[in-house]
C-alpha cells in the first residue's frame, strides 16, 4: 500500500491560518498514524456510556475547542492526553485538512500526526471505554460489512434540506460511521492517491466536507480546499 512517508507526502495538508470554518463553533480531532507493516493504521476511541453524547459510538480523539486552546492543533492534542493519556512528545504534527460540519452543528477540523515514540494509551474511563488501531485502507474497500444511506438534513426554520450520504463499516468488530468515516474516507482518499470503490458522494451532490452553517441554514459551497494544500516536508 504504499509507506506512511509517501502516504504523508500526497496529503494535501491546511495550515491553521488557511482554514475556512464550516460553523461558527469549533473543534478538532486527531488523526493519529502508524506504519505496521507496511500498512497505515490510525488510532480510533470507542466513548463510554457514561459521556452525555454519542455514547458507544467509535470515532476519532477529540472535541470541543476550549477558550485556552490556541489553536486546532492545541485542542486535538489536550483532547487526545485527556481521553486516551496520549503524551505530545510522542506525536509529529503534519498539519489539518478541512473542516467537517458535525451534526451538532461544529465545525471539526481534523489534525493528522504521525505516533513517533513508545505509547501505552490510558483510557479516560469517564469518557473512552477502549482505544483501538484499525488499518486506515479498509474504509477504501467494498465489501458487505459496509453499507450506506442517503438522508437528509433539515434545520428548524429552514425549508430547504441537505441531503448527503452516511457511511457505515463494519472493521474489527467495531461500527465506524458518519462523521468519523467520513472523515477517514477523506483522509485515506488523499493519500493513497485513488478514489474509494464505491460511490462517496450521492450522484451529483458535492463533498460532504462542503456542507456549511450559515445564518442559520445550511449551505454548500465551492469545494476549493480539499485538493489545494501545502507541500508536507517528509
Amino acid at each position: 500500500m504504499g509507506s506512511l512517508k509517501q502516504f504523508i507526502s500526497c496529503l494535501n495538508i491546511l495550515q491553521e491560518a488557511d482554514l475556512k470554518p464550516v460553523s461558527r463553533r469549533a473543534a478538532a480531532v486527531l488523526m493519529l498514524l502508524e506504519e505496521v507493516h507496511g500498512e497505515i493504521h490510525i488510532v480510533l476511541t470507542q466513548r463510554s456510556s457514561k459521556v452525555s453524547t454519542h455514547q458507544g459510538e467509535v470515532c476519532l480523539p477529540g472535541g470541543k475547542r476550549d477558550a485556552d486552546d490556541t489553536s486546532n492543533v492545541a485542542t486535538a492534542l489536550r483532547e487526545a492526553r485527556e481521553e486516551i493519556g496520549l503524551d505530545a512528545a510522542n506525536v509529529r504534527v503534519i498539519g489539518c485538512l478541512q473542516p467537517f460540519l458535525s451534526k451538532h452543528l461544529l465545525s471539526v477540523t481534523p489534525v493528522v500526526a504521525v505516533l513517533v515514540g513508545m505509547q501505552p494509551f490510558q483510557p479516560n474511563a469517564a469518557e473512552v471505554a477502549t482505544v483501538f488501531w484499525i488499518r486506515l485502507a479498509a474504509v477504501l474497500e467494498d465489501h458487505p460489512r459496509h453499507t450506506w444511506k442517503d438522508i437528509s438534513w433539515e434545520q428548524p426554520g429552514d425549508e430547504s434540506a441537505s441531503w448527503h450520504r452516511v457511511h457505515y463499516f463494519d472493521i474489527d468488530q467495531q461500527n465506524v460511521w458518519g462523521l468519523s468515516a467520513a472523515m477517514l474516507i477523506e483522509l485515506a482518499e488523499q493519500g493513497y492517491q485513488r478514489p474509494a470503490a464505491f460511490q462517496v458522494n450521492m450522484p451529483g451532490a458535492q463533498p460532504f466536507h462542503t456542507l456549511t452553517f450559515e445564518d442559520g441554514r445550511l449551505r454548500w459551497r465551492a469545494d476549493d480546499t480539499s485538493r489545494h494544500g501545502h507541500v508536507v516536508p517528509v
